[in-house]
């Protein structure tokens, strides 16, 4: 085998260990991006989920005071009716 074939295959071997490191980078920052964007989603359902639940209580709490205000005012036209 000539040293210029030896040469080329070593070439063709340093290119081939290239290829194979630069798809293992590419992969892991396909799997880090894809990560993240777990994480994004999981975050944003959280945050969805905790505004639903704030939303709920502020309903509850305004339809409480809705009923608060309803019974003052029936208790004030019951008094009235007694006087």
């Amino acid at each position: 085998m000539s040293t210029e074939h030896k040469f080329e295959r070593t070439i063709d071997h340093m290119k081939d260990v290239a290829e194979e490191r630069m798809e293992k980078v590419h992969l892991d920052t396909i799997a880090k991006e894809q990560e993240e964007i777990a994480r994004h989603e999981k975050e944003m359902k959280n945050d969805h989920s905790k505004f639903m639940k704030d939303l709920h209580e502020k309903e509850i709490e305004m339809e409480e005071e809705r009923i608060a205000k309803e019974h003052e005012r029936i208790g004030k036209e019951e008094r009235k009716l007694n006087q």
